[in-house]
Formats: structure tokens, sequence, C-alpha cells
């Protein structure tokens, strides 16, 4: 929660510096106060969404998805805003991937109607199921047209800022006690460019190249302007009730390493090299025209166009009517309907630290005991194994170790003696699946079952000491980690060569021959 809370402010500060705190950036700012302080407003849009990339076979492929925005806004407690996407051209491509699961998934088109009453976020049942997200049955069982996400109660949606620190953000003071933190933060910091005014049209255009190097340079100050600042940072996050404490702020930049930071920065922008950014508003009497152009090329996967014009209006008869017919719901309610986590039981099997894999069946859980195929299993640990198809039994032998299962029976023979399972072994898809436990005890190995991430779950089976164990599945833990941690460093240097190959060209200016 902290590291998030100082990730936030620095964020914030981040954005703001990419223009700086110059007279244009904060003729700007007192222009969207004015925006701000309108009793009601309309506001009105056009989009489309343009990707392009390759396909399988090499192939260029272009998807267009337009897109409306609408919505109304009562001071600056209430707003409804309806956002429709055309999908239809996304539906198209999924006839050629032969993928009628995703035509099925797809809609003609997205559509998400959300309404704000102060805290209370109200979003359309539709939109999930639009969306393809979540829990599908219990979607199925909310009969209102509006899911409500709440802050009150013992219904609250954590996700959700409370309505004291929302009357602050949306305050002056907030506004005041931002602009001092910046100011102070950035100060002795040039921005390499600026917003362009031409009456009372603001523009701001940039590169990927010159945003990286903004961020570099302005984060780069923010950490030098540290101890300048950090007692204000903490004021503010007192103020929207961050539950942080002063020492955390003041050493959030301890570790800081601009070298390192740089590089991180440098293989971003690699990533997505000849992207740009411009974005310009006119602010005229009762309204405002706003225009946002993006050009995103993403390194081997995708590029992607994006232009948006929109209006806004002001108009203090406006009124926002809140959805009647609503489902509320808890905090575990609302995560389970975007993130439901399939609860089918994921089991990774280990011997002696060494992974098992299970080519055609994967382990189940039956009344609480994990069944394998049994051949995979019993080979690992080193029995012979037979199949009698008559009988419908396994037999394991190893050493002097005997023991006999039956199909659907909770009898077994070990050495020549009945013992009775807890579940018996069974046929699955085809596949004998038996009991782990049993076969991998009376054939002399332990048995560790973690379940601290269910439905994840982890099986050790092993002949050796639980220390030895430790050790060795330790060993491999810090080999992965090692080897990823050189991959990582082998690319930020490539990333670092390239960038001291590409200042050097711009720092020796042109070849000239005499």
């Amino acid at each position: 929660m902290k590291k998030r809370i100082i990730s936030i402010v620095m964020m914030l500060a981040m954005v703001m510096s990419l223009v700086g705190c110059t007279p244009n950036i904060t003729a700007y700012l007192e222009k969207t106060k004015e925006v701000q302080n309108w009793k009601g407003s309309k506001i009105s849009g056009q989009a489309e969404v343009k990707v392009s990339f390759k396909d399988d076979q090499g192939k260029t492929q272009e998807v267009k998805m337009p897109m409306t925005v609408s919505g109304v806004s009562e001071g600056k407690e209430k707003a409804e805003v309806k956002v429709s996407m055309d999908m239809t051209a996304i539906k198209k491509m999924a006839p050629a991937e032969n993928d009628e699961e995703a035509m099925k998934m797809i809609p003609d088109k997205f559509e998400m109607h959300m309404f704000v009453d102060g805290t209370k976020v109200y979003i359309n049942k539709d939109y999930f199921n639009a969306m393809a997200m979540g829990n599908k049955e219990a979607l199925a069982n909310i009969k209102e047209d509006y899911v409500l996400l709440a802050t009150d109660e013992e219904n609250s949606v954590a996700i959700m800022p409370q309505k004291a620190v929302m009357e602050y953000v949306n305050s002056a003071e907030f506004n005041a006690d931002v602009m001092s933190i910046l100011n102070k933060a950035l100060e002795g910091y040039k921005p390499l460019g600026d917003m362009k005014v031409e009456g009372n049209k603001f523009t701001y255009e940039a590169t990927s190249d010159q945003m990286a190097q903004e961020i570099i340079n302005s984060v780069t100050t923010i950490v030098a302007n540290w101890d300048k600042v950090s007692g204000d940072i903490y004021k503010l996050a007192n103020k929207m009730e961050a539950g942080v404490d002063e020492a955390t702020i003041k050493g959030a930049v301890k570790e800081f390493k601009k070298d390192d930071f740089a590089k991180s920065v440098n293989k971003a922008k690699e990533t997505i090299k000849g992207s740009s950014l411009k974005s310009s508003i006119d602010f005229k009497e009762g309204r405002y025209l706003q225009e946002v152009v993006l050009d995103l090329k993403v390194k081997d996967m995708f590029n992607m166009a994006m232009t948006m014009k929109s209006e806004a209006v002001k108009d203090d008869s406006v009124k926002v009517m809140i959805p009647k017919s609503v489902k509320k719901l808890t905090s575990a309610e609302y995560m389970d309907l975007i993130f439901h986590i399939d609860q089918t039981p994921i089991i990774n099997v280990r011997v002696n630290a060494e992974e098992l894999e299970f080519s055609d069946q994967q382990p189940t859980i039956v009344e609480g005991r994990t069944l394998v195929p049994f051949r995979a299993l019993l080979e690992k640990l080193g029995a012979k194994v037979e199949w009698n198809e008559k009988n419908q039994t396994v037999t394991a032998t190893k050493a002097d170790k005997s023991i006999v299962l039956k199909i659907g029976s909770n009898k077994a023979t070990v050495d020549g003696k009945e013992v009775t399972l807890d579940v018996p072994a069974v046929i699955e898809n085809g596949r004998t699946i038996v009991p782990l436990r049993f076969l991998s005890e009376n054939l002399g190995y332990k048995v560790k079952f973690d379940a601290e991430m269910a439905p994840f779950y982890v099986i050790d089976i092993y002949n050796t000491t639980d220390e030895k164990l430790a050790e060795t599945l330790k060993a491999k833990e810090e080999a992965m980690i090692a080897e990823f941690a050189k991959k990582e460093k082998e690319s930020l240097e490539k990333a670092d060569k390239s960038e001291k190959a590409t200042s050097v060209g711009i720092i020796g200016g042109k070849d000239s021959v005499k």
C-alpha cells in the first residue's frame, strides 16, 4: 500500500513534468479550474482506433474501431457517461482464424453506460457480459440493470476513495497543494518541450524519444529535491487517508539509481520507438474543444493510431438521473464478478524437486485425495508397472514391495495384505488415475501437500531429508532467478549500447567532406 501511494505521487509529478510548471502550463491549469466550476455541462465526441499487425503468414492486417462518447455532468458530484465502440471489424477476423469461440465472445457493439454520484459508481450489467469478464453464473443471477460499486457501510468496495477524500481532491486546496509540491519537486528543472499557446488554445506535442528523455530528466530532478518536498507529500497523503508514515515517504527514493533508471526507460523507449502524441484543447466562451492524436508503435507487435475529437458545452440546467434498478455489491462479490478465478485445481507434482510431467491427463482431487495417471507417477518412483486389462488392475513392484490396485475398488493389497483406501483408482478420460499419497508412501517416499495458494497446489514426493529437499528447491529457485537476471542485464546492456550509438550520432552532427 505504501509503495503504491508513493508511486502514484511520483507518477503525478512525472506526468506533469513532461511540460514542467512553465507559464503556459500554469495558464492551462487556470483555464481548467474555470471549467471545473461549471454547474453543469454536456460532452460529445467521436474517436477511431486503428490497429495494424502482421498475422502468422506475415501479412499485414488492419482493424478499425469507431467509437462515440457522450455524457453530462451536474456539478462536481454527479455525471453520466456513455461509450459505444463498433466491434464488427474484430469480429470479421474470427472466421479467418476459424475461431468460433471468439465469434461468440465478441459482441457487435461494446457499450458502457456509467453513472457517478459522489463516491458511488453505477455500471450497466451488460458491460460485464460484453467484455466476457468474470463469473458468468453470478452475472446471470443479477436481475437489476446496473451494478453499484459503493464505498459506504459494510458493502464498501475498497478500490473507491471515501467521500471526504473525493471532496478534498475536487477542492481548490488540493490543486494548491499539488502545485506547491510540483513547484518544489521540479525546482531547477528545464523541460525540453512546452505547451504551445495561441489565444486560448493549448497544444502539446512530443515523440516517444522526447517523452522518455523528459521522464529521465524530471524524475532525476524530483529525487534531487526529495528532501525539500517529502514533508509536503506526507501532508497530502494524510489528507488522502493513504495511511503512510513520514519516514516511509522520506526514504522512498533512497535506493534510486539514475543509471539503472535511465537504462530501464531507454529499453522501454526502444520498444515504442517512432510513437508520438499530440493533444490540443481550445477554450471558448461556455465551451471547449479537445483533440487527441496518439500514434503508438510497439516493436514486433502492433501499431495503433487513435484520433479523438470532443466538445464540452456549459449547461447549468443539466440534471443527472441516477438509475433505480441497481444491485449493490460487496467487495468480494465485485472482485469475483470481474476477476473470477476458476476453482478447478491446478496441481504441480515434484519428485525429489524434479517436475513430474503429465501429458494427456492432469492430476485431480477427489474427496480430498489427489489422483494422478498411474504410469507417469510409478515409473518416476522407480517402480515396475503392469496393467491387467481383463481384471482392471494396476500392479506396482519395487525391490521387495508389491502393490495391487483394482479400478473402482476401495480395497488394495500391499505385499499380499488387504488395506482400505480413502478413494479408489478410477478411469477418467480414458486414463487410469490412482491415489498419489497411498502409492508414494507405500513405496518408501514422503509426501508434502502445499495448499496455501489454492486452487494452485504443489505436491512434493521425496525420499531424502526435509532439509535436503529445501536446499535443492532453494538452489533451483536461485538458479532460475540468476538466469532471469542475466537475461535482463543483457537486454539492458543492449539498449544502453543502442542509446550510446544514437547519442554519438546526434553529438557528432553531419559528416563533412572537404
